[in-house]
């Protein structure tokens, strides 16, 4: 029952709701556990906006305005040793990256497609590491547009 009047109320003050929860992302001191919480939340409000082309242009219009301030904050977060933290934050990037209206933001935040890149990481990553690299690397290559926006940056993939 809560849970169904949980979703109502999101869907119906979803304009208000998730804006605030990107924010909360990006936000110093957000404590992790909420944040891990948070990035898996949006992460799946992102995905499943794509059942309909209605529901993914809401979204994208929700979040679109702070799509770069949301990136910058993953970028750093996917960086962190703490394991859950770094990837709820690539589960996160995961979502964006295969959104067109996400991924001209994604492509333009420092270093971010740089790291994801980079063999150097690549080598140094753990194998669960190395698959959510990999998963963000496959949402982006498959978003429509990819080719125009990433360019030849990934024809060795």
């Amino acid at each position: 029952m809560y849970l169904a009047q949980g979703a109502a109320l999101l869907r119906e003050h979803a304009s208000s709701i998730l804006p605030g929860l990107a924010e909360l992302v990006g936000r110093d001191r957000t404590d992790n556990a909420l944040r891990v919480s948070l990035m898996h939340m949006l992460a799946d409000i992102v995905h499943g906006a794509c059942a309909t082309h209605d529901d993914a242009v809401a979204v994208g219009a929700m979040l679109q305005p702070q799509v770069g301030e949301l990136l910058a904050a993953l970028a750093k977060l996917a960086k962190l040793p703490f394991t859950d933290v770094k990837h709820a934050a690539m589960h996160l990037l995961e979502a964006l990256g295969a959104r067109p209206w996400a991924l001209p933001a994604l492509c333009e935040t420092p270093g971010l497609l740089d790291r994801l890149l980079d063999a150097e990481t690549a080598a140094a990553e753990d194998r669960d590491d190395g698959q959510w690299r990999y998963s963000v690397l496959r949402a982006i290559l498959s978003c429509e547009g990819a080719e125009g926006i990433v360019g030849s940056r990934t024809v060795s993939l």
